[in-house]
Order: structure tokens, then sequence, then C-alpha cells
């Protein structure tokens, strides 16, 4: 599915399922972890994980959505045994300073929707792959 403009967040996590698995990314959408269901969780050929929500609309900056995918990816790490597990919010709202710097002391990559172009479900990987290659 190539989705330029999305519209929901399904629309995203389809188009990000599709563009990781032409990838040969391992893919897993809505997985239960522990007693958590985040949107998908990613593995990249090199072994990192990657544990996606999408979040759209109002409130979707809340930071009680930082703290859950903290959670995720932290019980994701425990049950699984992954060693490199990363932790991924993407976005349609624009983010304030103050919720970029918790996010970053968290750990959490944030991936807004307006900054990218072409390809939506691309675009994240691109941003992934350029995140990893960098040490963020």
């Amino acid at each position: 599915m190539d989705l330029t403009s999305p519209a929901t967040e399904a629309e995203v996590v389809s188009a990000l399922d599709d563009a990781s698995q032409r990838m040969n990314w391992h893919t897993q959408t809505e997985p239960l972890i522990t007693r958590f269901r985040p949107d998908l969780i990613l593995v990249d050929p090199s072994g990192t994980t990657f544990v996606v929500e999408v979040k759209f609309g109002q409130g979707a900056t809340h930071f009680g959505s930082l703290a859950q995918l903290d959670t995720v990816r932290d019980a994701y790490q425990t049950h699984i045994g992954a060693n490199k597990v990363r932790a991924v919010m993407v976005t349609d709202v624009d983010v304030d300073d103050s919720f970029k710097l918790l996010a970053n002391q968290t750990g959490i990559q944030i991936i807004s929707t307006h900054d990218l172009s072409g390809d939506v479900g691309n675009g994240i990987i691109g941003k992934l792959e350029s995140s990893e290659s960098a040490g963020t």
C-alpha cells in the first residue's frame, strides 16, 4: 500500500507494515506483550527491534503516551529477551519542545508524518534506518 497522505492511524500502520515487509523486515501487528498491544513490532535485518505506536489527533502527544510506550518497550525487552529494542511514536500532530525533550530522555524516537515526503511507510522506514546508522 503506497500512502502519501495518511488520514488514519490504521492506514499508517498498514503502510508501514507493507513497506517493512518489502524491505525484508520481520513484522508483527498488534502482538500481545504481557498485557500490552503495540501497533507494530518491526525487526530489521540487523536484529534491531522497533516497538511502534501510531498516535493521531488531539491528545496524541500526551505524556501518558510516552510512559505507556516506554513500558511496552521494557516489557517486550524483558519478555522476549531481545537486546536492542527501540521505541518509536509516529504522529500527525506538531510536537512541542517539552514533549520532544521527555521523549529524548526516555529514548523514544518521534516521527511526524508531516516530515515525510512520498510514501509514508517508506519514509518511516527511512527515518528508522537513518537514526539507527546515526546511533540515535
